[in-house]
């Protein structure tokens, strides 16, 4: 599987909406949108999600080998990434929503299952961080403003890729020289 930012942003907004409500409810569908959505913002309170970084290496990736159908050796590259997605609230209620999130994280199988109905690969999310109060003020009042990154972990797997049958190049150089008149050399390269 690899996860484009596109993955990340739609599997995240699946987690979002199953989880950020108290059990029995869910989040209206403009209750959670994406931070860069090029339309008016709906009314509070809402969440919104953002890809920070989308998939750094975790450790080094592993070569796999297998085999085609016809039984030609195949290679493919295996690895563990992970990325960063910033969940920030606007709103009162949000901060409890973010909180609910962050409870999630407890129960990775759930959030796996319901993501895989979801069609999407199982994701871990974590974090370690506490929810961040960080309100604004607009005009003459503060906006009630909340932010929570996640850790994501996902294991990402190459395309299988055959071995290229190279070539066989023969060449015959002849050297002429004073101290060596009958020098000749040979190159072979095959693989």
């Amino acid at each position: 599987m690899t996860a484009p930012v596109e993955t990340l942003r739609l599997a995240a907004l699946t987690w979002v909406k199953a989880y950020a409500s108290p059990v029995g409810t869910a989040l209206a569908e403009d209750d959670a949108i994406f931070a860069d959505a090029p339309f008016p913002r709906p009314a509070l309170p809402y969440l919104t999600i953002k890809v920070i970084s989308p998939g750094a290496s975790r450790g080094f990736d592993e070569q796999i080998d297998g085999l085609t159908v016809g039984g030609a050796p195949t290679k493919r590259g295996k690895g563990h990434r992970t990325a960063v997605i910033s969940i920030q609230g606007y709103g009162e209620d949000t901060a409890e929503w973010l909180e609910e999130l962050r409870l999630s994280c407890a129960t990775a199988d759930a959030v796996g299952d319901t993501l895989a109905a979801a069609g999407y690969p199982r994701l871990g999310f974590f974090t370690l961080d506490a929810v961040q109060d960080l309100d604004q003020l607009i005009d003459t009042s503060t906006e009630a403003r909340y932010g929570l990154d996640f850790t994501v972990h996902y294991a990402v797997t190459g395309a299988a890729r055959t071995q290229v049958e190279l070539a066989t190049i023969e060449a015959t150089v002849t050297q002429t020289s004073d101290a060596y008149p009958d020098l000749e050399t040979i190159i072979t390269v095959s693989a």
